[in-house]
């Protein structure tokens, strides 16, 4: 029988390029397609020196380099005939081919780092662009110009809420500054209008101090008195410096206020005081003793037994325990 019979893989016409079978006799002898492109650098006998034959009827794989050419060989040993069956792989195209993938890639991942890095460098000078922009801006409101007007600065991100929150805080300013302006203007105002009420109460005080000493001239004690009390009241109930006075200023403020309704009343209102001496200094509100005297009056003159009676009010401050106790009476029918 014919060996290109026998062993019709390894003869065959139609072969990988890359590989071949070598059949390896018991005598040592190589049998093989001679023109395989497997054996284009080395020849068939050099490759199986290369290699340790071996008895084991498994398959074994051993990879090996000759004179820097790499080869893969696949043995097999049939202990029937006494043959090995090597098939002889060519790993050149195969590293050729990984060589260039490796290239490829290579060259791959360079291009996408440079695109990373040219991205990289576009979004960090657009964040730097917006965060220069809102530094500019935040100097010449630190200058004190807080009318700066700040560019637009969009996006979702950290930096474009920033500048939203930070623009928010500029309209805030304004407007705070322009309330303060408004009440400084306001406050002017008051203080000049003040001013004005000041100089019109003086004008009458010095008017009513002016016919109170014509009428001293005159030998008119009474209007005298009448227009001193008129003055201590005007001057007491237009000069509002405070809220609390003390209790000694009220009694006198009422005592004005009855020296001038007894010109109304003919001098038929007494008022009697009781006012313990601690008491003078207690301190109350001003102005909260005049209108019930004067609510007494109104009503109490006008519920008299008879038209020619007098009516008595009566003012006491007592000192109970830690308070000081303030009674009006008067004697009408209530």
């Amino acid at each position: 029988m014919q060996l290109s019979d026998f062993f019709s893989q390894t003869f065959s016409s139609v072969q990988d390029k890359n590989s071949q079978l070598i059949v390896v006799a018991r005598n040592g002898q190589v049998f093989s397609l001679k023109d395989s492109s497997v054996f284009k650098q080395h020849g068939a006998e050099e490759l199986i020196s290369s290699i340790k034959l071996t008895s084991n009827t498994d398959y074994e794989t051993v990879r090996f380099k000759v004179n820097g050419h790499s080869y893969l060989a696949l043995q097999s040993y049939i202990p029937s005939i006494d043959v090995h069956l090597v098939n002889m792989a060519s790993l050149e195209e195969t590293m050729e081919g990984i060589n260039h993938s490796k290239v490829r890639y290579i060259v791959l991942v360079s291009l996408l780092a440079a695109f990373l890095v040219l991205l990289s460098y576009s979004m960090q000078a657009i964040i730097l662009r917006r965060l220069k922009a809102l530094r500019e801006s935040m100097q010449q409101v630190r200058n004190g110009n807080f009318n700066v007007e700040l560019p637009p600065i969009t996006g979702t991100d950290e930096v474009g809420e920033l500048g939203f929150h930070y623009r928010k805080l500029i309209l805030k300013i304004n407007e705070l500054i322009q309330d303060q302006a408004a009440r400084q203007a306001a406050g002017k105002e008051a203080e000049l209008r003040a001013l004005k009420n000041q100089i019109d109460s003086h004008f009458l005080y010095n008017t009513l101090e002016n016919v109170k000493m014509l009428a001293e001239i005159e030998g008119q004690y009474l209007i005298s008195d009448i227009m001193t009390s008129l003055g201590g009241m005007m001057r007491y109930s237009m000069e509002w410096r405070q809220d609390h006075v003390m209790l000694s200023d009220e009694i006198q403020q009422v005592q004005h206020y009855v020296s001038v309704m007894n010109i109304r009343y003919d001098g038929r209102l007494d008022l009697q005081l009781s006012i313990e001496p601690e008491c003078l200094k207690q301190e109350s509100l001003k102005m909260s003793l005049q209108p019930v005297v004067e609510n007494a009056i109104k009503h109490g003159m006008s519920r008299m037994h008879s038209k020619d009676g007098n009516l008595l009010i009566t003012i006491s401050a007592v000192r109970r325990d830690q308070a000081c106790v303030i009674e009006i009476t008067d004697s009408g029918r209530g």
